[in-house]
């Protein structure tokens, strides 16, 4: 009769194994995209602040047949169902957006639709270009008070001067929807909403934000 087989245990040398420095799948690209992490539920209609970058090494959004196909695909997306762009503002390698949404799955498909024409578009301008344009998964963020909502407005409205861009003094951003909000406090904007963008249809975008305090265009 034989005898039962006994299972030998391997000994490690100390020291070996778990997290080190420079283990694991590399990058490809230099700034780590957007994480996997769940979205935050909403249970109604509600403003988001949403941004996404372009990837590494193509050519800059800031320039003007770049911004007329901006528009141009903006106003075939700007409006469906559970998605509507009420403002924006384009940098060099990247973009911010305040939309209202319902339902994630509606603003899923809005954003994906937005990002997969902007993408198509953008690569018949940079000649036929083919492959990725925007890095990772866009990143947003839900407005849930007066106060989270006038900061969006101001960030975003703001944002090229946030970087040091010269602007004419007194004037928006003309790579923004600054022109067309008719918030500022100092400089009467252009109150018919242009064919590339909704008018605001929440409470917090319409006038609720103004509980936080007036908005001012920026004079620098």
């Amino acid at each position: 009769m034989s005898k039962k087989a006994r299972q030998k245990l391997l000994a490690f040398p100390k020291g070996r194994g778990g997290r080190r420095k420079g283990s694991g799948r590399k990058l490809t690209n230099a700034r780590p995209s957007t994480p996997h992490r769940k979205r935050v539920e909403l249970d109604e209609e509600a403003p988001l602040h949403v941004n996404v970058r372009l990837k590494d090494g193509l050519p800059s959004l800031r320039r003007g047949r770049e911004h007329e196909t901006f528009r141009k695909v903006l106003a075939r997306c700007r409006e469906r169902k559970g998605f509507r762009v009420v403002h924006y503002v384009i940098l060099f390698n990247h973009v911010h957006f305040i939309i209202e949404g319902g339902r994630r799955e509606d603003i899923a498909r809005g954003m994906g639709g937005l990002l997969t024409s902007l993408a198509r578009q953008l690569n018949k301008l940079w000649g036929g270009r083919k492959g990725k344009v925007f890095d990772g998964r866009y990143h947003d963020h839900v407005l849930g008070s007066p106060t989270e909502t006038r900061n969006a407005l101001a960030y975003v409205l703001e944002n090229a001067r946030r970087h040091g861009v010269w602007l004419p003094a007194g004037q928006p951003d003309p790579f923004s929807s600054g022109q067309f909000f008719t918030g500022w406090s100092n400089y009467r904007g252009t109150p018919a909403v242009p064919a590339w963008l909704a008018a605001a249809n929440t409470w917090l975008l319409r006038s609720g934000w103004t509980r936080a305090g007036p908005l001012r265009l920026a004079f620098a």
